[in-house]
């Protein structure tokens, strides 16, 4: 599906007394595409209810995570990136790609993944919980040629795939 069948799609009328869908959007970026793609692919799912979405605070997916309340939704999307785990993963921040950080940018990021592990585990209790890992590849921050990795890369990529294994057995939560 391309953008302009998403919007297509959400255009299509529903009845004003059919069911409400609710779900919550969770990433640390402005989701304009992705919330418009996950709204066209849930009213596939589910033509005859009104999906309602709803997002996060920009920059702040362990916060919003930590504050959300489940209790009235009917799902949960979380979409993770790197700069998610530790800004100077992202690309927008530029400024802290220093050898001399690698450390503490592991440090940090198994700190906030477990934060966001937590609020996931709680979450997963009272809806289900859907989460798309990291899929781009890291930064070139890496002191490393390109075919080969450092330390600190493959810290980070056990890191993902640990919080993967982990999440993949609640019973309320799915990984993409």
């Amino acid at each position: 599906m391309n953008l302009i069948d998403a919007l297509e799609l959400l255009k299509q009328a529903v009845p004003e007394n059919s069911q409400l869908f609710r779900v919550f959007l969770a990433c640390g970026f402005t989701p304009l595409h992705a919330k418009t793609f996950l709204a066209a692919h849930l009213r596939k799912c589910f033509p005859y209810r009104r999906v309602q979405i709803e997002t996060g605070i920009f920059g702040d997916l362990a916060g919003t995570l930590e504050g959300l309340a489940a209790g009235n939704l009917d799902a949960v999307a979380v979409l993770i990136e790197w700069s998610d785990l530790d800004a100077r993963l992202g690309i927008r921040s530029l400024g802290g790609w220093h050898q001399a950080n690698l450390p503490d940018i592991v440090d940090c990021s198994t700190r906030m993944a477990r934060r966001v592990e937590d609020s996931l585990i709680r979450i997963s209790r009272a809806v289900p919980v859907i989460c798309c890992l990291p899929a781009l590849p890291l930064p070139p921050l890496f002191p490393s040629r390109p075919e080969q990795s450092s330390q600190s890369e493959l810290q980070l990529h056990r890191l993902i795939a640990s919080v993967a294994v982990s999440r993949s057995e609640p019973p309320g939560m799915r990984l993409l």
